[in-house]
């Protein structure tokens, strides 16, 4: 399962999140029920606004969440970004008010797969075809802080 996505579940309460690491576990309980599996949008009216545009500079590729950007405040924020790559799972953890974008020290072209989870519409998940390259509309991946 190294070079997979893990299960990600959610408890319909509290919101608490938790990533599967073992899948032979028994079920998961949250606030006395059942944890329910988030499996993951794919198609959407929401996902210009989940999209991840990618772009690779220097040996460094960022991914940014929305093709204007994405909210990220106290109430609406996106939490991670993750990639598979080479046979690993990088994962970026983001605070609001941070800006919903991470930067990884891995070639574009070993990215399979990517996924970001947004507090209020979840698990969003892309494979590497469907991840936006997009330099020309990535300005913000080059600007210096």
């Amino acid at each position: 399962m190294h070079n997979e996505e893990r299960r990600i579940c959610k408890c319909s309460l509290c919101d608490t999140v938790v990533e599967v690491l073992d899948p032979c576990g028994p079920e998961l309980i949250c606030c006395g029920r059942q944890m329910e599996d988030v499996t993951g949008h794919a198609g959407s009216p929401q996902r210009e606004k989940h999209s991840l545009l990618m772009d690779e500079h220097d040996g460094q590729t960022t991914l940014r969440v929305g093709i204007n950007g994405h909210e990220n405040s106290e109430k609406h924020y996106i939490a991670w970004i993750e990639v598979l790559a080479d046979g690993k799972c990088l994962r970026q953890y983001i605070t609001p008010p941070q800006e919903a974008k991470a930067s990884f020290q891995i070639a574009a072209a070993d990215i399979s797969a990517g996924r970001c989870y947004c507090n209020i519409h979840g698990l969003w998940r892309f494979s590497a075809q469907t991840m936006r390259r997009t330099p020309e509309l990535a300005p913000w991946a080059h600007a210096q802080p």
